[in-house]
């Protein structure tokens, strides 16, 4: 689906990467949490979102590598529009 709307020029699509990613068709953006620049920023939202109910900074740092919750924030800060983990 990917390579599709690529190609197609309908969207420039951003995988978040699970581990298991291989070749990446042109035109693919390909996003691996635990390299991404914006771990930290996100680590420190999610804890200010979640402290409340007893999230620890610990918590957050670890929960963001997840890839949902990465592609989420993606999307939270407006750098995707949607996001598929892959």
């Amino acid at each position: 689906a990917a390579a599709t709307l690529a190609s197609e020029g309908l969207a420039v699509p951003v995988l978040v990467d699970r581990g298991g990613i291989g070749s990446v068709p042109a035109g693919v953006e390909v996003v691996r949490p635990a390299s991404d620049p914006r771990r930290a920023r996100f680590a420190e939202e999610l804890l200010a979102l979640r402290a409340n109910k007893g999230m620890t900074a610990e918590e957050a740092a670890k929960r963001v590598l997840e890839p949902n919750v990465f592609g989420a924030f993606l999307v939270r800060s407006g750098d995707c529009a949607g996001a598929v983990s892959g």
